[in-house]
């Protein structure tokens, strides 16, 4: 992929907020998407296929199901840019 060495929590938590319209500063890592951020289930996975197109990464399915805070989305994609 491009430039994904590059790629660094902080640029994931950009680009999360970015699609939420939040700023990075009020994007909590251990923010639950549904409870704290109020997302339903398919603004999430909206959420999941701009982060995909954007970092080049594709996140499986049943890894999806696991996501319930930004932490658990900001280390899914770390682990998938590799």
């Amino acid at each position: 992929g491009r430039n994904q060495c590059m790629i660094t929590q902080k640029d994931i938590i950009a680009a999360i907020a970015d699609h939420l319209g939040l700023s990075p500063q009020d994007i909590d890592r251990q923010a639950s998407f549904e409870e704290d951020l109020n997302l339903s289930s398919i603004e999430i996975s909206d959420l999941i296929s701009f982060l995909n197109q954007k970092f080049d990464v594709y996140l499986p399915n049943e890894d999806l199901n696991d996501i319930k805070t930004v932490e658990d989305l900001v280390m899914l994609i770390e682990d998938n840019l590799i």
